[in-house]
């Protein structure tokens, strides 16, 4: 199994978006998937229709990270595509001061690997795990990190989620020096994009020289479908085919290696809207 981790300090950036949307292209091509929600808010637990905030026994995120409970327990099947789910149903508001007061200073390193441990006693269960991150820094970040392979860091060009990069990147490498040596930053995502404005190859520009040309390709163009869908707490896909949102998340996927060039293509026939364009003579052209 491998875990990308989906982060940024920064909120309203579509963490939640990328992670729902992003997980959901393999389980299309017929992989086995696990939505890992840490965000206390639950918003990728209730997109996914696992959400059980009235019953007290039902085991989420929380009781594995703080209880010692088995993480089979808490993960729940979902409706859409085979995708399971380790749910946040609220227990916890501030789960990093719940993880402090839980263990003295001195204790706390060594309990920072809990979520790491917990998903390798699931990990030939599933071709990839995708966490929603809680957006808070500190202890957090160090257990979502330490638990991941790959970091993505998702941005908003059209608002300021771009302050949030150093800070991310400041986790990236203390995380990587201390706890996990083999983890990759697999780069920044443009979110909410208008291809067209100079703006969007002015950031794709500067992050391209800030990451090391880490700014991906791919970028997820500005469509009211993912918003809507996200309103609607339903996975993009699910919500409306053949719109931008699904094409250029299958593309993300294809881009990462998460889906192969044969899976892109069958994925994108029933996804991907196709243009027909009409012939246009030789006289007829510019």
């Amino acid at each position: 199994m491998k875990t990308y981790c989906i982060s940024n300090r920064k909120g309203g950036v579509g963490k939640t978006t990328t992670t729902v949307n992003l997980g959901t292209v393999p389980a299309l091509a017929g992989k086995k998937v696990l939505i890992i929600d840490m965000d206390p808010q639950g918003n990728a637990t209730q997109t996914f229709r696992c959400n059980n905030y009235e019953d007290e026994n039902q085991a989420d995120i929380n009781d594995v990270l703080f209880n010692g409970v088995d993480i089979h327990k808490a993960i729940v099947h979902s409706e859409f595509y085979g995708i399971d789910v380790l749910p946040n149903n609220k227990k916890v508001r501030n789960p990093g001061e719940y993880f402090n007061d839980l263990y003295e200073k001195s204790e706390r390193d060594s309990h920072k690997i809990v979520l790491r441990d917990a998903l390798h006693a699931v990990a030939d269960e599933y071709d990839y795990a995708f966490i929603d991150t809680n957006p808070s820094g500190g202890t957090m970040v160090d257990i979502q990190l330490t638990a991941s392979d790959y970091v993505l860091i998702p941005v908003d060009v059209s608002g300021y989620s771009s302050d949030g990069i150093s800070d991310e990147l400041e986790d990236f490498y203390n995380v990587q020096d201390t706890f996990n040596p083999n983890l990759e930053l697999k780069g920044v995502v443009l979110g909410d994009v208008n291809p067209r404005t100079n703006l969007t190859a002015t950031r794709q520009q500067g992050y391209g020289k800030l990451l090391d040309n880490l700014a991906l390709k791919t970028m997820i163009r500005h469509d009211g479908n993912l918003q809507t869908s996200s309103s609607l707490y339903e996975p993009l896909f699910s919500y409306k085919k053949k719109v931008n949102g699904c094409s250029d998340y299958i593309n993300l996927a294809y881009e990462l290696g998460i889906i192969n060039y044969e899976e892109c293509e069958l994925l994108k026939k029933e996804y991907v809207k196709t243009v027909n364009l009409r012939k246009v003579s030789k006289k007829g052209r510019r």
